[in-house]
C-alpha cells in the first residue's frame, strides 16, 4: 500500500470538507445578516442604535453641533435599508410599536438614545422619568424636593445611588432641563486645590479662584482620561453652568440664593458648600457653620473629607472642604477629589432601584 498516495487523498478530502464547511458558515452568516431573526425589545434597541450610527456614518454633515440634538425616526432608517421594519424585527409579532433615535452632541461625543414605544407591552424609560416615578416630590422628611425649578434630594435615607463609568455616585438633583447632577462618592485620589504664590499672605498657600486653579485643571484631566471615562461614557455627560461661590461661614443659605459668578459650559467640576447645607432637612441648618447640617444629610455620610468648589470670603487662600461639615482650609493642602458631572436627560434606564445594593444603571451599549 502506498502511504504517500493515501496521505494525498486524505489531504484532498480534508481540504474539500473544510471548504464546504466554510461555505456553510458564510451562508449561515449571510442569511443571519439578511434575515436578522426576530429579537427581544432590548435587542431591538441595540439594533436600532447600530442602524442609526451606520446611517450617520455617511451623513456626518447632518449630525448636530455641540450642545444640540436631532431626532431620527425608525421609518427613515427602514427607508435607508439600515434596518427592517419593527413588525418584521420584533419577536413579539402582536406588538404595535414606534421608535425614534435622539442624537445629542455632547462635547463632540455623540449620544444615541433609542426610545422604543410598544404601548402597554414595552416602552423604553428615561432615567430621569424612572427617578421621578420612584421618588415622589415631598414637603417634609427624606425625599425629593421641588427647589427653584429643580428637584433636589434632601435627607439621609435616600435611594439616590447611581453606578456609572465604574464608579458609585449619588444624585444631587434633577435640573430644570432634566439633566441629572451626580457626585462621585468613592473618590480616592487626593490633590491640592491650588498651590500658587499668594501675595496677600506672602506664601504659596494658593489662590481660591477656581477659574485658574490647579483643581480645575486636575478634574478636567480626569474627564479627558479614557481610563476614567470612555468615549461612550463621555457621550452621556452634558455641560452645565457652574456657580463659583464665595461664602462666609455664617452666610445664610436657601434655595433662592443668587450667583454672582457663573462659569459656563462645564462638563466636570466639584460640589458647592451650599449644596451640602441644602441637602440637610434639619430645621436648624441655615449656614455653613451650623453643626446641625450634618443631621439628616446623606452628604455627611461620605467617608472621606473632600474638596468643594466654594471659596471663603475670610482670606484669598482659603477654600471649603467637607469634613463632614464645611471647613475652610488652605488651598495648598490636600484633600480627596469627588467630582460632579451631569448625565444627559436622554440617558435611558437599564436597571436598579437607586439603593446602594441596586443602584440605577443606564443603557451604555
Amino acid at each position: 500500500m502506498n502511504l504517500k498516495k493515501i496521505d494525498k487523498k486524505l489531504y484532498k478530502y480534508i481540504v474539500i470538507a473544510s471548504s464546504v464547511m466554510a461555505l456553510v458558515i458564510v451562508f449561515i452568516l449571510v442569511v443571519s445578516i439578511m434575515s436578522g431573526g426576530r429579537v427581544s425589545y432590548s435587542a431591538a434597541e441595540s439594533k436600532i442604535k447600530a442602524a442609526a450610527i451606520s446611517y450617520y456614518a455617511a451623513r456626518e454633515d447632518e449630525l448636530p453641533i455641540v450642545g444640540e440634538s436631532v431626532t431620527l425616526s425608525i421609518d427613515t432608517l427602514v427607508e435607508a435599508e439600515k434596518i427592517k421594519s419593527l413588525d418584521k424585527l420584533l419577536k413579539d409579532e402582536s406588538a404595535t410599536c414606534t421608535a425614534n433615535v435622539t442624537v445629542s452632541n455632547n462635547n463632540s461625543y455623540y449620544l444615541y438614545s433609542v426610545i422604543l414605544d410598544c404601548g402597554e407591552a414595552y416602552k423604553t424609560s428615561l432615567l430621569t422619568d424612572k427617578i421621578k416615578t420612584d421618588n415622589t416630590v415631598v414637603s417634609s422628611g427624606d425625599g425629593l424636593y421641588s427647589s427653584n425649578g429643580s428637584l433636589l434630594f434632601r435627607g439621609e435615607d435616600l435611594n439616590n445611588y447611581v453606578s456609572f463609568a465604574g464608579k458609585t455616585w449619588r444624585i444631587v438633583k434633577i435640573n430644570s432641563d432634566n439633566s441629572i447632577r451626580l457626585i462621585q462618592i468613592d473618590g480616592k485620589e487626593k490633590a491640592t486645590w491650588d498651590d500658587r504664590y499668594n501675595s496677600d499672605v506672602n506664601s504659596n498657600n494658593g489662590i481660591n479662584n477656581y477659574r485658574v486653579s490647579r483643581i480645575k485643571d486636575y478634574v478636567e484631566e480626569l474627564y479627558d482620561n479614557e481610563k476614567e471615562f470612555s468615549t461612550e461614557e463621555k457621550s452621556y455627560i452634558v455641560a452645565q453652568d457652574i456657580c463659583l461661590e464665595r461664602l462666609a461661614e455664617d452666610s445664610y443659605i436657601n434655595e433662592y440664593r443668587t450667583c454672582s459668578d457663573i462659569l459656563e459650559n462645564q462638563y466636570i467640576s466639584l460640589l458647592s458648600a451650599s449644596e451640602f447645607v441644602l441637602s440637610s432637612i434639619d430645621s436648624k441648618c441655615d449656614s455653613l457653620d451650623d453643626n446641625e447640617c450634618t443631621n439628616y444629610n446623606y452628604l455627611a455620610n461620605i467617608d472621606r473629607s473632600f474638596w468643594t468648589i466654594t471659596a471663603s470670603t475670610a482670606k484669598t487662600d482659603l477654600v471649603y472642604q467637607l469634613s463632614p461639615t464645611p471647613y475652610a482650609i488652605r488651598a495648598s493642602m490636600s484633600s480627596t477629589v469627588n467630582v460632579v458631572i451631569h448625565l444627559s436627560s436622554n440617558a435611558t434606564y437599564s436597571s436598579g432601584d437607586g439603593s446602594l445594593e441596586s443602584p440605577y444603571k443606564i443603557n451604555v451599549k
